[in-house]
């Protein structure tokens, strides 16, 4: 299945196994969760939370620097 990712640093389309989690686009990305708020659709998920074909994904980082 394809998954739309963006990020402020970048754009792109990720192919993942079927029943495949943010978590594991996230390992795929070599990002950590903790480093993010993630929405799926629109709406903040959790990492363990079910992908399906053409879902598009945000991550919000939550680190800033001072």
């Amino acid at each position: 299945m394809k998954i739309k990712v963006e990020s402020r640093d970048f754009k792109k389309t990720i192919k993942l196994p079927e029943k495949s989690t943010v978590k594991d686009l996230m390992q795929k990305l070599k990002l950590r969760t903790e480093d993010y708020v993630i929405s799926k659709n629109k709406k903040i998920v959790l990492p363990d939370e079910k992908l399906k074909d053409g879902d598009e994904i945000k991550l919000y980082s939550v680190i800033s620097g001072g």
